[in-house]
């Protein structure tokens, strides 16, 4: 069956190929025969644009494709809608690296895992459209997805309702700027922990956040060596309040965050 397709055409009927701008949009029309061309495309000087394909549009800024994440620049400077690849750009201020094909590299698994990332998800629940937690009404209670607050992670909030896909990213890039911190200040002081260990308190800090743990008696009391199990689950259960009022699914949480530290077990039933 014959499909459509779409052409510009000049005021003599030739039809316009290559680029075009028709209001605020570019489009690439076929060298050849002048059809507007969609999805990935490359140039004579090995740039790769991506054009919608249900409108032709070229898109710019953040694009997701089968859970992966490119970006595609903003900015009119000449190399507007091109992928950034093969390297580690400043994009609002904050660095990302893309492989040669121009996915964005995901840094959280070399130090959250995945059943980490697991756990959180089942005690965070999913929200597609933002909230406040209850806790207050600034950036830090302000929250989407799976527990991601506007403080930690701005541009969650750009565009909602977010998918289920971006939430899940969004969660890692929050866990693992709580990680690396962490991370940073045990290499700093000499412990080594194992994965699940780690895993424990990325999760505590998650929901408390990484100042509430660095500063806490379960902090310090694990970097002076201590591993007494018991001892290790009562610290993590001083954090079951919210506004002096003991929860009973914080009291869970903070018993799987300790299991999880002392044994290993990811165990988010509750």
């Amino acid at each position: 069956m014959s499909k459509w397709k779409w052409v510009l055409q000049n005021d003599d009927n030739t039809f316009i190929k290559g680029w075009n701008q028709v209001g605020d949009y570019w489009y690439l029309l076929d060298s050849n025969t002048g059809v507007m061309l969609t999805g990935w495309q490359k140039d004579s000087n090995n740039n790769w644009y991506y054009l919608d394909p249900a409108t032709g549009q070229m898109q710019v800024g953040w694009l997701q494709l089968d859970s992966k994440w490119y970006y595609l620049e903003e900015e009119s400077n000449g190399s507007k809608g091109v992928a950034y690849k093969s390297g580690t750009f400043t994009i609002n201020e904050k660095s990302y690296t893309f492989n040669d094909d121009g996915v964005m590299q995901d840094s959280s698994d070399s130090l959250v895992s995945d059943d980490c990332v697991n756990f959180i998800k089942q005690y965070e629940g999913l929200s597609l459209e933002p909230y406040y937690d209850g806790t207050g009404y600034t950036d830090a209670q302000y929250t989407i997805g799976y527990g991601t607050v506007k403080a930690s992670v701005p541009e969650a909030f750009e565009n909602t309702p977010i998918t289920e896909e971006q939430a899940c990213y969004y969660l890692k890039l929050e866990i693992t700027k709580m990680a690396q911190i962490i991370k940073a200040d045990l290499d700093a002081k000499g412990i080594s922990l194992s994965q699940s260990q780690q895993d424990g308190l990325y999760s505590f800090s998650y929901n408390c956040g990484e100042s509430a743990l660095l500063n806490s008696s379960l902090y310090r009391y694990i970097v002076s060596g201590g591993r007494d199990a018991d001892t290790i689950q009562n610290y993590f259960c001083m954090w079951d309040r919210a506004e002096g009022v003991e929860l009973s699914g914080l009291k869970a949480r903070r018993v799987a965050e300790s299991n999880i530290f002392n044994y290993g077990v990811y165990d988010s039933s509750h």
